[in-house]
């Protein structure tokens, strides 16, 4: 069995700032530059506040240079890896933002049928089967509980369509709802 879905449009552009990373490196990331900002305010910047230490942290990010640094042999260690991290996570936004302007991605669409299940029961997406042929009998019959739930949503639905309506209509199997 195969299903069909409309072309996926491309995804917004207003978040697009977003999307270099996923949201669990923008937590880690955002995690890293507190710990970072609290760790420098008490050992490097001792004199500064923890606004202050922000302002050094971020700014180190956005290519600022970093005053008031407390030289000792393990500080410098400390400053060398974070000057890394500030050097390295930048970089990588930066290729794959500039990446995502030249080529927009696609809105995800599901691409088999676990997928499709999930998709369908979420409500983002209806699911049409044939009058004329016995797909939903071969669902319910699955032994696989993804592609029964499929079937069964397909018949609580009424989900049926006959091949001259989609002739006339041209619309694929299944489409985004939402």
């Amino acid at each position: 069995m195969t299903f069909l879905t409309k072309v996926s449009g491309e995804m917004p552009k207003v978040a697009a700032f977003a999307y270099p990373f996923s949201r669990d490196v923008w937590i880690l990331y955002a995690f890293l530059i507190v710990v970072s900002t609290i760790l420098f305010q008490r050992i490097m910047f001792r004199n500064a506040t923890l606004l202050g230490s922000l302002l050094w942290v971020v700014g180190s990010i956005a290519s600022q240079a970093m005053e008031n640094v407390i030289n000792s042999p393990w500080r410098r260690v400390m400053f060398s890896f974070w000057l890394t991290i500030a050097t390295v996570m930048p970089f990588f936004y930066n290729t794959s933002f500039l990446s995502f302007l030249t080529m927009p991605q696609k809105i995800p669409v599901p691409r088999n049928f676990e997928e499709l299940s999930d998709a369908v029961l979420s409500g983002k997406y209806k699911c049409f089967t044939p009058k004329e042929a016995k797909d939903r009998i071969l669902l319910l019959a699955s032994a696989n509980e993804y592609i029964v739930k499929l079937g069964e949503i397909i018949e609580k639905n009424n989900w049926k369509y006959s091949y001259t309506e989609h002739r006339l209509l041209g619309w694929s199997g299944c489409y985004n709802y939402s």
